[in-house]
């Protein structure tokens, strides 16, 4: 029996699919949050002077009651490990061959005295409870902590800690958010006055909040003019690279109190080695934030704080209370595979609560037996930031399993001995990267001496084929609609669910799917020619030791998929997810499924539906089509301060809108347009806001176009649109420097070059010149043509224009989204005049 990842169950409500849910949803309920109250906060409980001494434990429930925060998933891992296993690892210097770990021990101790530390800053001030009157959660109180650092042990850290120690709660930010974000996030809706000047309110002073709407609400007695102001977050944990934008905003900032540097101390210690000057101007920078009303502090400031003023960890929670506020882009987009929300205009942050975080936990622990596998051996590489809740979500998971996680380096040139000394059981990569690495496999075949290149390539090419001819006569699952949902049906239910985990549990990976039917071919590539061990020693140190790859931050191309699969004989997973559902919300099996471009399955937290939209049908018999409707305790709590954007993001069943506690059986409308295969798997065909139709009413998906032309050699990034007007697309594109000049090279002597070295730095001024050749944008669209023709493109989906451009495009120019997905309105804007021009030439026939 093949692997089946969901079933529907119940009727269908017209236009809407059946409701799909995970196998044994209705038992997967790993201990719930305690809920009994009344919940303690820090304030609440009397310090302790422990520099001398050891920290007391205070009162704590037994295990079973830890599941009531991140930091209690956290406790879980550490007591399955044990205090002395590997915990938090990073590599101190480019130097090093080897990475150091904090212990489970060592983590805790550090979170806790952190927690303490900051639970004094908010006794002395530093950090202040304020009160939003626009805001119901956490009764409108919130004493926020800002992180804005690129992934890294005190970036986890500092989330532990206020997770551990409410009424802290954590800001997340992403590190490559341009000033005028970080301003508008910090001070959120900026200045109150007193809008009426009356001098006789007292108790209840009427204010004009974010004077852009004219909104009235009620908040705290004011004098007459006084201003006061609306802020998100009064201490933000940061580094020495961020303290010259915080002194440049802080006369918009006016709340903000403290900065905590997390590497004041070993940058000022650095630099008196290698540059005094240097240290001269940082400690000149400190002083100067200091002079506009902020406390600085370093990272041990505050652990020592903690020393003097230990607070035992509270344990047990509320699950309503919001522990976290994440902020992304703009609301709402996500795609295979897992997403930050949104693409284009000002950032909103999504309220996370202690139920959706550690609910999100559990889902993913239900399901591990056939999706990550975890085990207190597995070790998890930190690349994606921190700030992409995914990450996150995936790093408390393996600390709950007791698992031990391994820090990126920060720096790109690092990445690649990263890998090797890390050993990782498993990488995370956005699907820039995913390509990145599948080109550099390529490339140092295309070295080899021409007999060992036909060699690999003849047996590489027989294991692709073999793989594909598997797929194509597999024939996964079956459909079971219109379910009444009766005991009967779900001990059917059960039993099935049961079937499909012992296949599960009985098949071979993924990666081996398509080798072990047809063994031979892969036998040549895997085990005569050692291609696969080879490849894994030189990327991760260590053949055997990587269990699988996980695509996350947009959409993976399926022929990358397949081809690292192939190429390095291990699983590349998908899956799907979005801020608002906690991170993951759909897994692929690690084993089992040997199918391309699905998502998998709903957790065990988590069901979902379609409804129809434009022309996909979610009543059609098989594989519905609409768009995708989720619903669980995982899903967010709304988005902070923006009850009109909260209410737009939730949908209702016809007959429970306006009918008690319906707003817990809210639906989340993702903007995401799926297909549910037989298996109960998901597949992401299109998204509602990258839909564009063309004159003739043909609908162009661009971002899947995007992923298939991105493999153009010529291509290091891509955006493609289309007119309304217009019955094509057209395409911008940031050339691949060493291609190009490749290109020029081979122009001008006349001769092929296919083992050509790469070239050494090449300057703007010689791109211009060579982008400047007509001849290249026709070779260029040549090898567009042959990409469509291999994807069976339609004709209205071929490029038929190109703009080329030397601009670079960042997260930090704003051009990117942090997870490297193009801000579609932002290029729309900036590259409007050109996508005109291209339009113009194919109107004249140039």
């Amino acid at each position: 029996m093949a692997l089946h990842y969901a079933y529907p169950v119940g009727l269908a409500a017209p236009g809407e699919s059946a409701i799909w849910r995970c196998p044994k949803y209705e038992e997967a309920t790993a201990p719930k949050p305690a809920e009994k109250g009344p919940f303690l906060t820090t304030l609440d409980v009397e310090a302790s002077d422990c520099s001398k001494g050891e920290f007391p434990e205070g009162e704590s429930p037994p295990e079973s009651g830890w599941w009531c925060s991140a930091y209690g998933v956290f406790r879980v891992g550490k007591s399955r490990a044990g205090g002395s296993a590997r915990c938090m690892g990073a590599r101190l210097s480019p130097a090093d061959k080897e990475f150091f770990y904090w212990t489970f021990d060592e983590a805790d101790e550090k979170a806790r005295l952190l927690g303490s530390g900051l639970s004094q800053l908010l006794k002395d001030g530093v950090i202040t409870v304020q009160t939003f009157p626009d805001e119901e959660r956490n009764g409108g109180k919130f004493a926020n902590v800002g992180i804005l650092l690129h992934s890294r042990r005190e970036w986890i850290l500092t989330d532990l800690a206020t997770s551990a120690y409410p009424p802290l709660s954590s800001v997340t930010l992403h590190y490559t958010f341009p000033p005028e974000h970080l301003k508008a996030i910090l001070s959120e809706a900026g200045e109150c006055k007193n809008a009426k000047g009356d001098e006789n309110i007292a108790e209840e002073g009427v204010w004009t909040h974010d004077e852009k709407n004219r909104t009235e609400i009620r908040g705290e007695s004011a004098q007459p003019g006084e201003t006061r102001f609306f802020h998100t977050v009064s201490t933000l944990v940061t580094d020495v690279e961020q303290l010259k934008v915080v002194s440049e905003l802080k006369a918009d900032l006016p709340a903000l109190k403290g900065l905590v540097l997390v590497n004041l101390a070993e940058e000022t210690s650095r630099l008196e080695k290698e540059n005094p000057d240097e240290k001269a101007n940082l400690l000149k920078l400190v002083e100067e934030v200091r002079a506009k009303g902020v406390q600085v502090f370093d990272f041990e400031d505050i652990l020592e704080k903690g020393r003097k003023a230990y607070i035992s960890p509270i344990m047990e929670q509320d699950p309503e209370r919001i522990f976290t506020i994440v902020y992304t882009s703009v609301s709402q987009w996500s795609v295979v595979t897992f997403s930050s929300s949104g693409t284009t205009g000002n950032p909103k942050g999504v309220m996370l609560s202690n139920r959706n975080f550690v609910r999100e936990i559990q889902g993913c622990l239900c399901i591990n037996h056939y999706t990550l596998m975890m085990d207190d051996d597995f070790l998890h590489f930190a690349l994606l930031p921190l700030s992409h809740v995914f990450e996150r979500m995936v790093e408390y998971v393996a600390y709950g399993f007791g698992a031990a996680v391994a820090y990126f380096s920060r720096k790109k040139e690092l990445l690649a001995d990263d890998w090797r000394y890390a050993q990782p059981s498993c990488l995370i990569m956005v699907p820039r990267v995913a390509t990145l690495v599948l080109d550099s496999i390529e490339s140092q075949m295309q070295q080899l001496p021409m007999l060992k290149r036909a060699v690999l390539n003849f047996a590489i090419n027989r294991k692709l084929h073999a793989r594909r001819s598997v797929s194509q006569s597999t024939v996964l699952g079956t459909l079971r609609l219109g379910s009444s949902g009766s005991e009967a049906s779900m001990r059917e239910e059960r039993s099935m669910a049961s079937a499909a985990k012992s296949t599960a549990e009985s098949c071979t990976t993924r990666a081996s799917t398509a080798s072990a039917a047809p063994p031979l071919q892969a036998f040549w590539y895997d085990r005569v020619l050692g291609a696969s061990s080879t490849l894994q020693t030189r990327l991760f140190g260590r053949a055997g030791r990587i269990r699988f790859l996980l695509s996350g931050g947009g959409k993976l191309n399926p022929d990358v998929q397949e081809k690292l699969e192939a190429y390095l004989a291990t699983s590349f997973l998908q899956g799907w997810g979005m801020t608002e559902t906690s991170g993951a919300g759909c897994w692929q099996a690690r084993e089992g499924d040997g199918s391309l471009d699905n998502a998998g399955g709903p957790s065990a937290v988590m069901e979902m539906k379609l409804r129809s939209w434009e022309h996909y049908d979610a009543e059609r018999a098989e594989c519905p089509q609409g768009e995708l409707l989720v619903r669980g305790e995982n899903v967010f709590e709304g988005y902070f301060r923006q009850k009109a954007m909260t209410d737009e993001a939730f949908v209702f069943d016809a007959d429970d809108a306006g009918k008690p506690g319906a707003w817990s059986r809210r639906w989340l409308a993702t903007g995401d347009i799926a297909e549910i295969q037989p298996n109960g798997s998901m597949k992401i065909i299109d998204r509602k806001k990258s839909l564009i139709k063309l004159a003739q009413g043909e609908y162009l998906q661009t971002e899947k176009l995007e992923s298939i032309y991105a493999r153009s050699a010529f291509v290091d990034n891509i955006f493609v649109h289309g007119y309304d007007s217009q019955s094509y697309p057209v395409a911008v594109v940031v050339p691949n420097r060493q291609a190009v000049m490749l290109w020029a090279e081979k122009r001008r002597s006349g001769a092929s070059k296919p083992n050509a070295k790469p070239l050494q730095k090449v300057s703007d001024e010689a791109l211009a010149e060579v982008l400047r050749d007509p001849e290249l944008k026709k070779d260029i669209l040549l090898d567009f043509n042959r990409l469509a023709t291999d994807a069976s493109l339609l004709g209205f989906e071929k490029v038929k224009n190109v703009h080329l451009t030397l601009d670079v495009w960042t997260p930090d120019n704003g051009m990117l989204t942090p997870t490297f997905k193009t801000k579609r309105a932002v290029m729309c804007r900036s590259y409007r005049a050109d996508m005109d021009r291209l339009y113009e030439e194919l109107s004249h026939g140039a």
